[in-house]
């Protein structure tokens, strides 16, 4: 199995227990107060003892010499990319899902609509990531990933420019679910991408791919929360889409780096996936 699929499986529980956590939290607390909350609290201590009995253990550097120094994680070139650079593609893009996730909610409660509907809402946007992860991983098995993360965001942004637009319609979820799609299926990819990259070792490279994106972006909301008082939750929403294309512009840059930067057909060693 292609390296990038197994990692959106992998993936996938975490992205379905974020969706499933903000739809059932806002139904506890359109219930039961903020109090509500307290009932996610035994889930997360039954998690502990479940995830040490399935006796996983983190995946560890191979010594040198057992492996090629290069893997093809971004497509069929077998070249090699900076760990850095896959980790400053990621970080806008997850900087703008962090915010549609902290904004679409407070957007929603403005124009009128149930507290539950914010939290479907963003159910409905990380859903479609579940399944765009999926799909685009299977899609990308064996191809050049990094081509597959820039038609993920350039696919993704009229899907999100089109529920900004029609925010205020109940349907308009469909819209959300379709950037989700998109948009978030990326980052699966990078993650593959990072698994194979120069610089630092796999531990750090992983835990700066899967904690450190989302960490400093979620450092951004507050930002983005103190420019929703001095203008609107409605102009952030309306400029998220600009992380998905910085990120997708940073891809197109390293595309071209990594292009200009290959040996002759002749010289370029078959490299076998793992």
């Amino acid at each position: 199995i292609d390296v990038s699929v197994g990692t959106a499986f992998f993936l996938m529980g975490g992205f379905l227990g974020y969706a499933a956590g903000g739809s059932v939290g806002t139904l506890l607390v359109s219930r039961l107060g903020f109090a509500g909350l307290l009932w996610l609290i035994p889930p997360a201590l039954l998690a502990v003892p479940l995830l040490y009995g399935t006796r996983i253990r983190l995946a560890t550097d191979v010594p040198a010499g057992t492996t090629p120094d290069r893997h093809p994680a971004q497509g069929k070139d077998g070249a090699s990319f900076s760990f850095w650079a896959v980790f400053f593609m990621a970080l806008p893009a997850a900087v703008a899902t962090e915010g549609i996730i902290w904004s679409v909610p407070a957007r929603l409660k403005e124009l009128g609509f149930p507290l539950t509907m914010g939290g479907f809402s963003n159910m409905s946007f990380l859903l479609g990531s579940i399944v765009g992860n999926v799909t685009w991983a299977c899609l990308a098995a064996k191809r050049n990933k990094l081509l597959f993360c820039l038609a993920g965001y350039l696919l993704g942004i009229p899907w999100l420019l089109a529920y900004v637009e029609t925010i205020s319609s109940p349907a308009a979820w469909g819209l959300l679910a379709g950037a989700g799609t998109f948009l978030v299926a990326p980052y699966t990819l990078q993650v593959t991408m990072a698994r194979y990259a120069r610089g630092l070792n796999l531990g750090g490279r992983m835990a700066l791919m899967v904690g450190g994106t989302w960490g400093l972006a979620g450092l951004a909301v507050p930002l983005m929360a103190k420019i929703a008082e001095l203008v609107s939750l409605q102009a952030v929403l309306n400029w998220l889409w600009t992380g998905y294309l910085f990120s997708a512009m940073l891809g197109a840059g390293l595309m071209w780096k990594n292009r200009s930067a290959q040996p002759p057909a002749a010289e370029t060693e078959t490299a076998s996936y793992s």
